[in-house]
């Protein structure tokens, strides 16, 4: 199938206590894109993520992946273009090694045992955590829980590679390390987060949310600058772009 576009139309979903949290998004991303979603806690962006990925289903409106609409019919098809890392690695860190985590997306392809340890091998050196292949998950850093979450997506080979607040609770040592494997990621990358100096750095473009709706989706230089529009979604322009005490000049100015 293509894979060329990852599609949002009207899309509306309520939880189950009546909660509406996300109301008539649609937006458009193009392959190769690296795109930001921001918005304070509560505007709805894990909840569209789940939308994205089919975990949820909408109420009402449609995610077409490529050519494909999203139903039961066609979710294991698009889950092998899509992958998605989640907020916390514990969700997807379940086996008693990390080289079966890795694995087990490749194994349940129908894979030879060449071709899945090809891959596994492949997506631990992107990640830079081969030497950790044999640990049992629960006795990594929280920083090498999120690289071998994000390898076992990698393992799969996605078009598509979907996060959940990468950067939550990691030290700057490690965040600047996933940052720098994303930034290596070729194809699309559709971020949530909190993290605005990261987005800024990694995105081209960011759409902001609040209270379940997109209220802004633009270049995200011109949206992160925006003082009006960060205030009024709940948010602040990233550090980076605050002038020095000293001298009055952002790090933006200085690059």
């Amino acid at each position: 199938m293509s894979h060329h576009i990852t599609e949002a139309r009207d899309l509306f979903y309520v939880y189950p206590d009546g909660r509406q949290a996300v109301s008539g998004i649609s937006f458009r991303i193009h392959h190769g894109e690296s795109v930001g979603i921001i918005g304070a806690n509560g505007a709805g962006k894990s909840t569209l993520l789940m939308l994205l990925t089919g975990i949820l289903r909408p109420a009402k409106g449609e995610v077409v992946i490529g050519e494909v609409r999203l139903t039961k019919d066609t979710l294991n098809m698009i889950r092998q273009r899509l992958g998605m890392v989640f907020q916390n690695p514990d969700d997807q860190l379940f086996m008693t090694t990390v080289h079966d985590d890795v694995a087990f997306g490749p194994r349940n392809l129908m894979l030879d045992e060449a071709q899945v340890e090809e891959r596994v091998i492949s997506a631990l050196e992107k990640v830079g955590i081969s030497h950790l292949k044999d640990r049992a998950p629960y006795h990594l850093s929280a920083g090498e829980k999120r690289a071998a979450a994000i390898a076992s997506v990698l393992s799969m080979s996605p078009d598509i590679l979907i996060l959940d607040e990468p950067t939550s609770s990691l030290d700057p040592k490690s965040r600047r390390r996933l940052m720098k494997i994303l930034s290596g990621f070729e194809h699309t990358k559709i971020i949530t987060s909190h993290d605005l100096d990261m987005v800024l750095e990694l995105c081209q473009r960011v759409i902001v949310m609040k209270d379940g709706r997109a209220i802004a989706d633009g270049p995200a230089k011109d949206i992160l600058t925006n003082k009006t529009l960060m205030e009024e979604a709940g948010l602040e322009i990233p550090l980076s772009l605050h002038g020095c005490p000293v001298c009055g000049r952002s790090k933006s100015d200085a690059d």
